[in-house]
């Protein structure tokens, strides 16, 4: 379980607690994604984030940022299983 702390005012966009950023579950037609971990990528010496083919810089995003207290559930891998 992950606790979410700020949310991007219209991106689907999520921080953890740990500073951690996920892209937020959707539909697609006839598919269904679930939440991504996303890191920021470099591209012409600035620090941008890849969201639906769309660049978005880090200070963009912290303009956008507010604050939110919510538990989400994370689909555990095979490998992370203890047995």
């Amino acid at each position: 379980m992950i606790k979410i702390n700020w949310r991007v005012e219209g991106l689907p966009i999520l921080v953890d607690e740990n500073n951690n950023i996920w892209r937020d579950k959707f539909n697609s037609s006839k598919r269904y994604y679930d939440y991504k971990q996303l890191e920021f990528h470099i591209h012409q010496g600035k620090e941008y984030l890849l969201v639906n083919r769309k660049r978005y810089s880090k200070t963009y995003i912290r303009n956008k940022l507010y604050r939110v207290n919510e538990y989400i559930n994370v689909n555990v891998k095979n490998e992370d299983l203890p047995f």
